[in-house]
């Protein structure tokens, strides 16, 4: 998705990324993480995606809530 935007010329838009994995979401925030933890193919591709991200003038990404919490009924949920 995130090519795609850049491809198509979105990188200059306002856009808001929003994801029901949380850990995708802390891995893209987090500058900080130790890549050596990974394997190759996934440090590459967080690499890749962060480098991406940076090009765009306002990006965010953010964890909402997905329908597979166990603990919280779908119609519970917010409706973000």
């Amino acid at each position: 998705m995130i090519t795609w935007l850049l491809d198509n010329s979105f990188h200059t838009k306002t856009i808001k990324i929003v994801c029901d994995n949380r850990s995708c979401v802390d891995t893209l925030q987090d500058l900080h993480i130790q890549l050596t933890d990974l394997d190759k193919a996934e440090a590459d591709l967080i690499l890749d995606t962060r480098r991406k991200l940076s090009r765009f003038a306002h990006v965010t990404v953010e964890w909402v809530k997905g329908h597979q919490d166990d603990s919280i009924p779908y119609e519970d949920l917010p409706l973000e």
